[in-house]
């Protein structure tokens, strides 16, 4: 016990010390490998992302445009999605034999990717089944999703959390092409990972996911929208009391630099067009400032712009970095104090109301947020299965404590 308390220690502080290096890191979006453009060739999507990675190799020691600072080598690329064009077999093994994972192909560096709209199909979960067993080899991460899909990291101090598709629970009905456009509960990963490895430290976070807040994302040709507007305010609650140094966000092929709800957010531009050759960013922290170059992949600038970014305060438990992944619990996860069968929650993520079915008679229900304040409170429960109003709360976690007059435990809800 005294060993694992200084090795805990000790990582702790390398963390800290860590936040005064230099760190430089890559953020690419949509190389989209298999499809095609009218009056191109067959394999001129290829060319394209292969003159991308082949930049992307030589960019340590550049001098970034416009300020004094140079790269230093990158730590990795994250990728916001649309890896391939249909989801299929042949555009998979392109991505991977052209990206690789560990800097084992082309690409000489670590890969952090994730999937979008276009890695997602009705009739195959090819790309997001092949990102849940990368991420059992993937380098230096920090926890996975209870379904090992969603995953973050650290690098310097900073932490870093890829949620894919993008930050939500079941996805809205009322989205574009909601029958397979889903989030796969990648809020619920945020709320806990931000608990479990942040908490009150003041550490600075970065999310990627692939829909942003750009207008196609936000209303896809008026027809819903990628994401809905209550998903991104239920986004926001989760997030707003963190340090949020970055929202890296792709899908629309275009760059964009802008503020949502006083948060910088970044809209990663395609590695492949038609037309010309893609772009990147190239993210450069320190001594404290954050400076985003826009690299074009034909070895030129386009511009680039800075922030400031603070780092964590003292050391605390939640800030270790573990070598091996936790993994976050499932939704409806229960913690029981003995061995009797707890009440079963029938619906998890909630909306409006939750579903419980009551095994022992005569069982209390309180409902808790996560800091402990008591919301309600329900009377002894008999038999069988009933409906909680909860319609009135916001967007979030929260705890289910029960009681009977033979055991008690919690149970952790999700409301969407």
């Amino acid at each position: 016990m005294w060993l694992k308390y200084v090795v805990g220690v000790l990582l702790l502080a390398n963390q800290q010390l860590s936040a005064q290096e230099t760190l430089t890191f890559l953020v690419a979006s949509d190389c989209h490998h298999g499809t095609t453009y009218t009056g191109t060739p067959s394999d001129h999507v290829l060319r394209v992302n292969k003159e991308c990675v082949e930049d992307m190799n030589r960019i340590a020691y550049q001098q970034l445009p416009g300020v004094s600072e140079r790269t230093t080598t990158p730590r990795g690329v994250i990728f916001t999605g649309d890896l391939t064009e249909n989801n299929e077999n042949q555009e998979w093994s392109a991505f991977e034999d052209l990206w690789g994972l560990t800097g084992e192909k082309l690409l000489k560096y670590p890969l952090y990717e994730g999937y979008g709209n276009h890695d997602l199909s009705l009739k195959s979960t090819l790309v997001k089944d092949a990102i849940q067993a990368r991420n059992n080899r993937r380098i230096g991460l920090t926890a996975l999703s209870f379904d090992g899909v969603h995953y973050s990291w650290d690098w310097n101090g900073i932490h870093f959390i890829q949620l894919n598709l993008y930050p939500g629970g079941y996805g809205d009905p009322d989205n574009f092409n909601n029958t397979w456009n889903k989030p796969n509960h990648s809020l619920w990963f945020l709320q806990w990972d931000l608990a479990t490895f942040v908490g009150d430290t003041n550490t600075p976070v970065m999310i990627f996911h692939h829909y942003g807040f750009d207008h196609f994302s936000m209303y896809a040709w008026g027809n819903g929208g990628w994401w809905s507007d209550q998903e991104r305010e239920n986004y926001y609650q989760q997030i707003k009391n963190y340090n949020i140094a970055g929202i890296f966000w792709g899908h629309s092929h275009q760059f964009a630099q802008k503020k949502w709800r006083g948060i910088d957010v970044y809209n990663v531009p395609a590695t492949q067009y038609s037309n010309k050759s893609g772009s990147y960013f190239v993210v450069h922290v320190q001594n404290g400032q954050m400076t985003i170059g826009l690299r074009r992949c034909d070895q030129t600038w386009q511009r680039a712009f800075q922030k400031k970014i603070s780092y964590a305060k003292a050391p605390t438990a939640k800030a270790i970095t573990y070598h091996t992944p936790l993994k976050a619990p499932a939704p409806h996860i229960a913690s029981i104090s003995t061995e009797i069968q707890a009440p079963k929650l029938l619906t998890n993520p909630i909306k409006d109301q939750f579903t419980v079915h009551i095994f022992e008679p005569n069982t209390a229900l309180e409902l808790y947020t996560t800091e402990g304040k008591k919301l309600q409170t329900i009377a002894a429960l008999p038999l069988g299965i009933h409906t909680i109003n909860v319609r009135t709360l916001i967007s979030g976690v929260y705890y289910v404590h029960w009681k009977n007059a033979t055991a008690q435990g919690t149970l952790t809800v999700l409301k969407n």
